[in-house]
């Protein structure tokens, strides 16, 4: 099943980049999909599939005033854990 989190703003802030480092066992391909919401309310949908090693920190370009993230494990080998989320202004 899928599993998520979401991180909410108290107002709008320009955010240049999304960090999140994954713990996985064993390394695995991953599938998820970031839903960032806009100042205006709109939706951005980026969905990944990639192979992840445990501790890596993946970096993704927002570059947008946001109101949220809400980052979706959609399909994974091994359980995944987003032990650190950062945004970067």
């Amino acid at each position: 099943s899928e599993q998520w989190i979401k991180i909410l703003l108290k107002e709008p802030e320009q955010i240049e980049e999304l960090w999140l480092k994954i713990n996985i066992s064993p390394n695995c391909t991953v599938n998820y999909n970031l839903e960032v919401e806009l100042r205006d309310k709109s939706i951005k949908k980026i969905e990944r599939s990639e192979f992840h090693e445990s501790g890596e920190i993946i970096t993704i370009p927002i570059n947008s005033e946001i109101r949220s993230v809400k980052i979706t494990t959609t399909k994974s080998e091994s359980w995944v854990a987003w032990s650190r989320i950062l945004l970067v202004k």
